[in-house]
């Protein structure tokens, strides 16, 4: 299954790498009971149903069927290959993997991994450039950025030519047809290239895992536009990048709380400033992008946005994305005449973490806008108000949260919360949507089906088991196709190896882990094997004893006295055996 990649190594790495630990980098996770729990970082949900359980080594999200072990999260969670995976979690455990001359030879996506060498190598050189440019150093240092700073997060400058990178980048041998491609040169109707970001301070910018996806220009002498970002390409993506995620993701797991501000200055003031579980939007509207990739880390979220106009629109645009990614969001305003850079600068680190302590809840602020402007003693300006934050307010997920904020409107309108509370069940709502909760050992499973999700699971715990269940002949007799196939494959399956490897379909990995992940330890596991099988037997012969009983009936009306002997003589054979068992 593993291609070039030797078996055991692949087991000793897995033995090694705490899938916990690996999954913490991506997913805020909390203890629950002998798992633990967090927001899936693979679809969008409001209730955490992504579970690890450390003991078996494996993920399963109930919500969207995604699970496998360490392997199959680092590769769905950072999209790279196995083999690539199989390195990356080899050099954790400590585990040393023969080279192509050996049993192993990486396979890596040749075009994807280049795009990512020209990209550092264009970083490498808009940082070399900065030294020696006086004009965008001294820019620079009067931002107030340390050299520390500059070095850290390999801040550039584009140069004052025209084709300064391209020619850099024609020496080190590259293409530039995929330097193109990456939004770095840009081709000239007369043949050749120039360079997109001459003239500009350079900001890269780094996906989570570290790699640099993209890069962000500052013009320094007033030319338009001020900010200028890289084309979206297979390695950039505006809606879903986020600048200074890579060091702010440590931080904002330990703080349990993201900033998120506007600007590239914003974002490296305050981490220089010591407050680094702070990110910054590329110049574009927060998005559902954004959300879901710092929601994987933490739900509290404070938004920075600047006084001004823009900045209040810029806040409010954002509520219907918090609320439907069911993220705690409070806003930060910064004083007229301030952005984050400045107020940090003027108020010291104190000043700010006091200002983040006030921050507003992001619904309260929202009320206080829809107030500005009108006369909460007139009838027209009450309705007005309740007719634009009631549709926020009856998406809130509790009953709890709702009450609050009808509370607040109550107060600052004059309205009394019960005429409130009536208009919002008048409405259509009254309360939150009811999420249907699923007991541990229900589902897809109920009645005597349950014997057949307990076969299975002992058989996962419990491999020596196998021959007896094949000996019973039980499986002739699931009721469950579902259940049926995957003790099939679970059956064919080598002992010891691991059945994952042996299903056919996802639909059936998803089951496994999904049983794997609700399994118990058995106090007798031969007994209660035995037990399963017994109830599974007797319940096929109920049936059988019915459908006998049916056809006496009918052997009856028809007269038929010989097959009605039969039949007799069959079921009470099958009632002494009931009796015996």
């Amino acid at each position: 299954m593993s291609g070039t990649i030797p078996e055991e190594l692949i087991d000793e790495i897995r033995e090694r790498v705490n899938i916990t630990d690996v999954v913490s980098e991506y997913v805020s996770l909390k203890k629950v009971g002998a798992n633990h729990k967090g927001i899936c970082p693979f679809h969008s949900e409001k209730t955490p149903s992504f579970t690890v359980n450390e003991g078996k080594q494996i993920f399963y999200c109930f919500g969207c069927g995604a699970g496998g072990n360490v392997i199959t999260f680092l590769m769905k969670a950072s999209g790279m290959t196995f083999p690539d995976t199989v390195t990356e979690l080899a050099k954790r455990a400590g585990v040393t993997i023969p080279e192509a001359s050996g049993r192993f030879a990486p396979q890596k996506n040749d075009r994807q991994e280049a795009l990512y060498k020209i990209n550092e190598l264009a970083a490498s050189f808009y940082h070399s450039i900065l030294s020696e440019s006086e004009k965008a150093r001294s820019y620079l240092k009067k931002r107030g950025l340390a050299e520390e700073t500059i070095n850290d997060y390999k801040v550039g400058y584009g140069g004052d030519g025209w084709d300064g990178l391209c020619v850099f980048l024609s020496k080190k041998r590259v293409s530039l047809s995929l330097a193109e491609e990456l939004g770095l040169i840009i081709p000239k109707k007369s043949g050749g290239y120039y360079d997109r970001f001459r003239g500009r301070v350079i900001f890269p910018i780094s996906d989570i895992h570290g790699r640099i996806i993209g890069f962000g220009g500052r013009s320094i002498d007033g030319s338009e536009p001020k900010y200028l970002n890289s084309p979206e390409s297979i390695l950039f993506k505006k809606s879903d990048s986020l600048y200074g995620i890579t060091v702010a993701r440590r931080w904002i797991k330990e703080s349990d709380e993201a900033l998120i501000v506007e600007g590239y200055m914003d974002l490296l003031s305050l981490h220089e400033a010591g407050i680094k579980n702070s990110v910054a939007t590329l110049g574009t509207a927060l998005t559902a992008g954004h959300l879901r990739l710092i929601k994987r880390l933490s739900r509290n979220i404070v938004t920075v946005f600047d006084a001004d106009q823009a900045g209040v629109k810029a806040t409010l645009r954002s509520i219907d994305l918090f609320i439907t990614e069911g993220v705690n969001a409070t806003v930060l305003t910064m004083p007229e005449g301030h952005d984050p850079d400045t107020f940090v600068r003027e108020k010291g680190v104190e000043g700010f973490k006091k200002a983040i302590k006030s921050a507003m809840p992001i619904m309260e602020f929202f009320i206080n806008q829809a107030l500005k402007g009108k006369n909460a003693t007139e009838i027209k300006d009450k309705l007005k108000v309740i007719e634009e934050v009631f549709p926020y307010i009856e998406r809130l997920p509790s009953r709890i949260e709702q009450e609050h904020y009808i509370k607040i409107v109550s107060e600052r309108t004059g309205v009394q919360e019960e005429s409130l509370a009536r208009e919002m069940k008048k409405r259509g709502s009254g309360s939150p949507k009811k999420f249907k909760v699923k007991l541990p050992g229900t589902g897809i499973l109920s009645g005597t089906k349950t014997a057949e999700k307990k076969i299975i699971q002992l058989l996962l715990k419990y491999p020596e088991l196998k021959e007896r269940v094949a000996e019973s002949g039980v499986l002739n007799d699931f009721q469950d196709e579902k259940l049926r196939g995957l003790e099939e494959s679970i059956l064919a399956a080598p002992f010891k190896a691991d059945p994952l490897e042996y299903l056919k379909t996802e639909e059936q990995k998803g089951l496994y882990l999904k049983l794997l992940m609700e399994m118990l330890d058995a106090v007798e596991p031969s007994k209660e094997m035995d037990d399963c099988i017994e109830t599974i037997k007797l319940n096929k012969l109920k049936k059988e004893k019915e459908r006998i009983r049916r056809e006496i009936e009918a052997g009856a009306k028809n007269e038929n006295e010989s097959i009605f002997m039969e039949q007799r003589h069959l079921l009470e054979r099958r009632e002494r055996h009931k009796k015996l068992n």
